[in-house]
């Protein structure tokens, strides 16, 4: 299945993707940490229209995070529950 879509991101959503790299970056050993602070400077650096597709991956998988998706042996969906 292929699913096309376009995410219009603004700065609250862009703060709150940057604040969740840096918290995974956090609990990453040496060499992790450095590469997911690459891909922190990228996204600070770069218009999101020009992220790149690591950027464009975790972004997603960020978001399916916050709907209630979470990723345990190639991914299951829990029941999404509103806050």
């Amino acid at each position: 299945m292929k699913i096309n879509y376009t995410i219009e991101v603004n700065q609250a959503l862009e703060d709150a993707f940057l604040e969740h790299l840096r918290d995974i970056a956090a609990g990453m050993g040496k060499e992790d940490q450095r590469e997911m602070e690459i891909v922190i400077d990228h996204v600070e650096q770069k218009k999101p229209e020009d992220w790149n597709e690591v950027a464009r991956q975790e972004l997603m998988a960020f978001l399916m995070l916050r709907a209630g998706f979470q990723f345990n042996n190639g991914g299951e969906a829990s029941e999404w529950e509103a806050e």
